[in-house]
């Protein structure tokens, strides 16, 4: 039987609460099937090999996304998003003074 193993290492800055996240992973999905059991088959269990394998690396790093981006949301001072959100009524002022 063939697989598809997927394996990563993360590196997430200290800040990010990784709540039981691992950031290394080994992952593998077994393909059900052999070429020698006929094409349909095979390609059919292998595309069904793929989903898993993209469904599971995207969950987990969906996860990691979310962590690190609370983190980052941290980093923000009231002054930046002020300053950010000031910036974003002008760009908009100017816009309807120009129609």
């Amino acid at each position: 039987m063939s697989a598809i193993t997927i394996a990563y290492q993360l590196n997430p800055p200290t800040e990010a609460e990784a709540g039981g996240l691992n950031s290394s992973k080994d992952s593998a999905f077994p393909v059900n099937a052999n070429p020698s059991e006929g094409q349909k088959k095979y390609y059919n269990s292998l595309q069904k090999a793929i989903v898993e394998a993209k469904n599971d690396i995207g969950n987990d790093l969906t996860a990691w996304k979310e962590a690190v981006g609370k983190a980052e949301l941290s980093k923000e001072t009231p002054k930046t998003l002020k300053y950010e959100d000031t910036g974003e009524e002008e760009e908009e002022e100017e816009e309807v003074e120009e129609q």
